[in-house]
């Protein structure tokens, strides 16, 4: 979102976003990893134990984290699987580059919809006074690098990301319950996507 904050009156000037990609996307990839590296290295396809792929999932998010903060992660889960009555544990170390490069693709696309943004508010990256990180996967460090080569700028990211989160979603459901929501400032916002209409004068 580009906004403009004067006064206390916040006025959303546009709003794009993708709706197909998220942390969990993010967590995908190393999942796929995870799964070619059991078929390598023990021949064995887990993808066909609901099991197997959920503790996968929950030890990749992990992983994710621990990467936000360290150079590599050490993954290990042992008694993933059992093939023919003998257990398959998993142990793998992963780099912090190599989950970089695993996500790389969905950076360009993140970065191709602020472009989106951008334009759509008559808006170029050198009228950007500050950009302000929101979101679990804004922790990982690429992605304030990303940003900060393209808007020459140190993107802010003492606000938790999580918790901007959590609150816009608490107010919001506050205001829709049709509760008395105290607020220093004045949201003036937009409809972010099309509604797939038009209008013929």
């Amino acid at each position: 979102s580009v906004v403009d904050i004067q006064d206390n009156v916040v006025e959303v000037l546009a709003s794009h976003g993708n709706n197909h990609l998220g942390g969990d996307d993010f967590d995908q990839k190393i999942v796929d990893h995870l799964v070619q590296f059991l078929k390598d290295t023990h021949q064995v396809d887990i993808t066909q134990s609901r099991k197997a792929l959920a503790l996968l999932t929950r030890v990749a998010e992990q992983a994710k984290m621990v990467l936000s903060d360290n150079p590599f992660v050490l993954i290990e889960e042992e008694y993933l699987y059992e093939r023919d009555g003998v257990p398959v544990n998993l142990s793998l170390e992963l780099s912090r580059h190599d989950y970089e490069a695993m996500i790389e693709d969905y950076l360009d696309e993140t970065l191709e919809v602020v472009h989106i943004a951008l334009n759509s508010a008559n808006l170029t990256v050198s009228d950007i006074d500050e950009v302000l990180l929101v979101g679990g996967s804004t922790r990982t460090p690429l992605v304030s690098q990303r940003l900060e080569e393209e808007f020459r700028q140190q993107p802010r990211g003492e606000v938790d990301p999580d918790l901007c989160v959590a609150t816009g979603a608490a107010i919001q459901a506050a205001m829709i319950a049709g509760e008395d929501v105290a607020a220093s400032a004045v949201l003036v916002d937009i409809t972010p996507y099309t509604y797939g209409t038009s209008a013929l004068g």
